[in-house]
C-alpha cells in the first residue's frame, strides 16, 4: 500500500455533530473533500484520497508525515494536529484542540477541549488502525452549568484483497458522562457504529466504491428524564472515471435512514428521516503538479414523519 498522500491542506473543516447540550466534534476531515461531497459524509467516501482517520482508522498508516493547524472562526476552535510515519515502528499520530463560545441559541454558550492519540501499522497486505480520542466540555446558561466529557475508541483494518481492490473495514464506540450544577439528573450515553468500503479498479479508467455504514445511539443528551436513542445506517456506491491524466469525474448515489426517540410514554416522540436518492457530481482538473480545481455538488431530497407517544 503506499505510503505517501498529496495532502493539501488550505484549512480543516470542524464538522460538528448534533447533541442537544453539548456538541461532539469529528476532526480531522480536508476542505477538498467537504467541497467535492458537497457537504455529503457519506459521499466522501467516494474519492480516492478519503482518509478520514475517525471514520477509518485503518487508513492511518497511508499518511506522510504532515502538520496540521485548525480554525474554525464561529466557535473560535483552534488546534494543532502531527502525524509522524515511520516505516519500522509505524505512524503516530496526536491532536489537541480547543474552543469556545459557541452559541446553541436561548442564551447557550460553551466551551470544549478535544485530546487525540492515533496509531497506525502497515503490514504486508493490510493496515491496522487505532484511535483514541477524549474531550470535554461546559455549557452555561445564567447560573446554571453543565459539564460533560466524551471517550472515543476506534479500530480499523485497510485490506489488500487483491491487485484491483481494497476493502475498509472500521468499528467505533463513543461514551458519554456528565453532571450538572441546576439540573434534576444528569447521566451518560453511548453510540458505536462499524462501516465497509470497498474501492474496486472495474475497469482501466474506471473505479467503484461502494460504502455502508451502521450506528446506533443511546442517551446521548445527558439526562436521565429525556431518554433517547436512535438508529442510522447509510448504503451507496460512488463511480470514478478517469477521464485522463488530468481529469477526473466522480458520481456518486446513496440512501441514508436515520430514526429518533426521545422521551417516554405518551411524551415520546419518534421522527424518522429518509434521504433518497442522494446524488452526487464533483470534478477534478489538474493544471500544474502544485494546482489542481476542484468542484462538486450534492442534490437531497428527503422525508420526515414523526409519531408521538
Amino acid at each position: 500500500m503506499s505510503r505517501i498522500i498529496r495532502f493539501l491542506v488550505v484549512s480543516i473543516a470542524l464538522l460538528v455533530m448534533s447533541a442537544p447540550a453539548f456538541a461532539y466534534v469529528d476532526f480531522m476531515m480536508g476542505v477538498r473533500l467537504d467541497v467535492l461531497s458537497g457537504g455529503n459524509d457519506l459521499a466522501a467516501n467516494y474519492w480516492d484520497d478519503s482518509q478520514w482517520v475517525f471514520q477509518w482508522p485503518g487508513e492511518l498508516p497511508n499518511y506522510a508525515d504532515m502538520a496540521v493547524f485548525t480554525f474554525y472562526p464561529e466557535s473560535s476552535a483552534t488546534g494543532f494536529s502531527f502525524n509522524k510515519a515511520e516505516e519500522t515502528f509505524g505512524n503516530y499520530f496526536v491532536s489537541v484542540d480547543q474552543g469556545s463560545n459557541i452559541d446553541y441559541g436561548g442564551g447557550y454558550t460553551a466551551e470544549y477541549n478535544n485530546f487525540t492519540l492515533g496509531y497506525g501499522y502497515a503490514f504486508e497486505t493490510w493496515n491496522l488502525g487505532l484511535i483514541y480520542n477524549r474531550q470535554g466540555g461546559s455549557v452555561k446558561s445564567g447560573d446554571t452549568e453543565l459539564s460533560e466529557s466524551y471517550n472515543y475508541f476506534g479500530v480499523g483494518g485497510d485490506f489488500d484483497l487483491n491487485e484491483d481492490t481494497e476493502l475498509d473495514a472500521s468499528f467505533i464506540y463513543r461514551g458519554a458522562a456528565g453532571k450538572g450544577d441546576g439540573f434534576d439528573a444528569v447521566d451518560g450515553g453511548s453510540e458505536m457504529g462499524f462501516g465497509l468500503r470497498m474501492a474496486w479498479a472495474w475497469r482501466e479508467n474506471l473505479t467503484l466504491r461502494p460504502v455502508f455504514t451502521f450506528g446506533t445511539m443511546s442517551d446521548m443528551d445527558g439526562t436521565k428524564d429525556n431518554e433517547d436513542k436512535g438508529t442510522e445506517f447509510g448504503l451507496g456506491v460512488g463511480f470514478a472515471y478517469n477521464i485522463n491524466d488530468t481529469n477526473t469525474i466522480i458520481f456518486g448515489a446513496d440512501y441514508q435512514y436515520l430514526k429518533m426517540e426521545v422521551g417516554t410514554g405518551d411524551e415520546k416522540m419518534t421522527t424518522t428521516y429518509n434521504a433518497v436518492p442522494n446524488l452526487s457530481l464533483a470534478v477534478e482538473q489538474e493544471f500544474f503538479d502544485w494546482l489542481t480545481f476542484r468542484a462538486g455538488a450534492s442534490k437531497y431530497m428527503v422525508s420526515v414523519t414523526e409519531e408521538q407517544g
